[in-house]
């Protein structure tokens, strides 16, 4: 009738591709087997302190949630009893119970039993205040009874805080006080995340992350002399590869801006620790070329060497003991590093 589905620890920084492969796996076994409604039942990961990058094990549980939108498919959500400490939990009598539950549900067609975990649906903003909206859920509540936790929302910034939530039926409202335009938020986005929230049945709620922050966001926000300028690329640099010799931007203008007068070239870096906080520095000086290409990212295989003295230089940035104001400088790029 179907199979579960338990792995995934030695995917993490997969991301999406993680979803495609499960896809694959699962289109597999039901060509195999000659049954397009073979059921696949599986578990989501477990949290787990991986030691590095606290993210990329909730970029495999937004990849396994993704997974649901392949029909006849299912999730058992287990963070609430992993274990941080061993990445193999013990406990599998819940496991399995879970993984039952979706089976007497979805396939033997026991609709009296609740089998699937809250789920992000939509988030609307209300003002200060943000409002998250769940599936799989005629209430909501805690386990131990507390407000929930492990709720983060963002401004435009970019930067994330600690929420304070309050649920109010199937929804939970969400306000930071230093946050006025809340635009983004994530839900136990950490690999050592063990929420708190759950639904009438117990079954927890599932690590999500939503919303759009606007690419310069945290530059208008931190530069208002910014304002008047128009961003060239965007550029991710803990994220990126380049692909058949260019450079791969998450935003490039660089064509519909191609033959504007330039009269200012700004450089801005903002970076953000595993404890969530910025570190940003802004530089502005005078044009060094006309050429809008020449003020990207170069490429090692590209063999780049440049060096010129720059005019008219301000900088800007939080980081401390930075000499900031106008200064003098040069401008720099080498095949190993920029």
């Amino acid at each position: 009738r179907g199979f579960i589905w338990y792995q995934g620890e030695s995917n993490r920084g997969e991301g999406m591709l993680y979803r495609d492969k499960m896809e694959a796996l699962i289109r597999g076994w039901r060509t195999r087997w000659e049954d397009d409604a073979l059921a696949c039942y599986f578990v989501q990961l477990a949290p787990y302190n991986y030691g590095n990058t606290p993210t990329a094990l909730p970029e495999i549980w937004e990849a396994q949630t993704a997974v649901l939108d392949i029909p006849h498919t299912g999730m058992a959500v287990i963070n609430d009893i992993g274990n941080v400490k061993d990445i193999h939990p013990r406990n599998k009598d819940d496991v399995g119970r879970r993984l039952a539950l979706l089976a007497l549900n979805k396939t033997y067609g026991k609709k009296n039993i609740v089998c699937d975990s809250p789920l992000y649906d939509h988030f609307e903003v209300e003002g200060a205040a943000l409002r998250v909206y769940f599936k799989h859920a005629a209430t909501l509540k805690t386990r131990d009874g507390a407000a929930p936790d492990w709720f983060y929302i963002s401004g435009i910034d970019g930067v994330y805080r600690e929420a304070n939530a309050v649920i109010e039926g199937t929804t939970v409202v969400l306000t930071v006080k230093e946050i006025s335009d809340p635009a983004a938020v994530r839900f136990a986005w950490d690999h050592c995340a063990e929420p708190n929230l759950m639904n009438e049945a117990g079954l927890p709620a599932a690590a999500f992350r939503a919303g759009t922050i606007p690419v310069d966001g945290l530059l208008r926000s931190l530069v208002p002399e910014s304002e008047g300028m128009q961003m060239v690329y965007a550029f991710d640099p803990t994220n990126s590869i380049a692909a058949e010799g260019r450079t791969v931007y998450t935003l490039d203008n660089s064509e519909a801006l191609s033959g504007k007068k330039i009269e200012r070239i700004a450089y801005f870096l903002h970076l953000v620790t595993l404890k969530d906080e910025v570190r940003w520095i802004y530089v502005e000086i005078d044009p060094f070329t006309r050429n809008l290409q020449h003020i990207g990212v170069p490429l090692p295989q590209k063999g780049a060497q440049f060096q010129q003295d720059v005019a008219n230089m301000i900088l800007k940035s939080n980081v401390k003991n930075l000499p900031t104001g106008k200064l003098s400088g040069a401008i720099e790029a080498w095949a190993c590093n920029y």
